[in-house]
């Protein structure tokens, strides 16, 4: 086989980087040759393009790259934290874990306001209620008693969602505090590769 001129040898390059390219978003074990060949087409004749995806592979070259890529990150980390790690760990939870509502996210009363808020609506339900009612007990206007219940049904069932997601916030601030002491365990250069391998998977799922 003669040597390839440079058009050839340009064009080559200009794959073996898409391959690379290609790799880093989706990360080696996701990774479709087939993405690049086609992007190729009309340029590269199939069977080349084949194989120099082969060959680019074999090179050890995305491996190589994507070892530069912890590497460079790591440093950059680390010149801005003093502890690159944990810095890390926090990246993943804030990009990679379910977001944490809260109830300032629903509403701009604070979450004690917003008790008051049920707890005062309640508590005019309550006497709508008993001024639909003769001072014995008996019935004065049963439509508005009715519709008494049914609004402090609601405001019940506000509550017990209120209470529930307070409780769903508790539960997943505690487990983002220990996926953030776990990684934070890990030595740096492995908590950026695992940063970096979250950003593939987020790529690839539209996160």
């Amino acid at each position: 086989m003669g040597a390839m001129t440079a058009e050839a040898a340009a064009l080559r390059a200009e794959f073996e980087r898409a391959v690379l390219k290609e790799m880093a978003r989706t990360g080696a074990d996701k990774f479709e040759g087939d993405v690049v060949v086609k992007a190729f087409s009309g340029r590269v004749a199939r069977t080349t393009a084949y194989r120099w995806l082969r060959e680019t592979i074999a090179s050890g070259k995305p491996a190589q790259a994507l070892t530069k890529t912890i590497k460079r990150a790591t440093a950059a980390r680390a010149k801005r934290s003093e502890d690159p790690a944990r810095d890390a760990a926090a990246e993943i939870v804030e990009k990679h874990m379910p977001a944490r509502v809260t109830v300032a996210d629903v509403t701009p009363l604070p979450p004690l306001k917003v008790v008051d808020e049920l707890r005062e609506a309640m508590a005019d339900v309550k006497r709508v209620r008993a001024y639909a009612k003769t001072p014995e007990g008996g019935v004065r206007n049963a439509r508005l008693i009715l519709q008494s219940c049914e609004v402090l049904r609601r405001c019940l069932e506000t509550a017990m969602r209120l209470v529930e997601g307070m409780h769903s916030i508790d539960r997943l601030e505690r487990f983002h505090g220990l996926i953030i002491d776990e990684i934070s365990k890990l030595a740096p250069e492995t908590a950026e590769a695992l940063t970096i391998k979250l950003g593939q998977l987020s790529s690839e799922w539209g996160g």
